[in-house]
């Protein structure tokens, strides 16, 4: 039995990887929720301000999100504003830059840009991905552990 206080450990460890797996890849899913973008029309869109969203980061480090308010033109000639539901690059899409979007035919006040499609691909992704690897990690763990405490006895 000596030596054997490290096996409940290692698995309250590997338990605990086994939540942050699942919790990952349970985030990772909100991503895709979203309805595809099928039969939208692509248009282009004028980037005109930004919109700020939540503080993040730690208290020490703060940043405010930013998503870009962009304003398009329908076939009629009116013109609308939305915003869009994904952050981006400031550099990349600056005040007064005309960018790509996707628009709902079916009720035009529908729009995003066309690159928010990929940002919450690589997003879901990413979440599944490093929720995988929690997963195994977590179930390496418990597996080590178990196996310490069979080999002990």
């Amino acid at each position: 039995m000596k030596g054997l206080h490290g096996a409940p450990v290692l698995a309250a460890v590997g338990i605990l990887f086994l939540m942050l797996g699942v919790a990952f890849v349970r985030s990772g899913s909100q991503f895709r929720r979203r309805p595809d973008r099928v039969g939208w029309r692509r248009a282009e869109g004028v980037i005109v301000g930004y919109r700020p969203g939540p503080w993040t980061g730690p208290a020490t480090e703060q940043e405010r999100l930013l998503f870009p308010v962009v304003r398009y033109v329908l076939p009629d000639g009116s013109e609308r504003e939305f915003v869009n539901p994904t952050t981006v690059d400031t550099g990349l899409y600056r005040t007064g830059i005309t960018r790509p979007i996707l628009v709902n035919p079916a009720d035009p006040s529908q729009a995003e840009l066309a690159s928010s499609r990929a940002v919450r691909a690589s997003l879901h992704w990413g979440h599944v991905v490093l929720g995988g690897v929690f997963c195994m990690g977590g179930a390496a763990m418990l597996a080590v552990a178990v196996l310490l405490l069979a080999l002990a006895r």
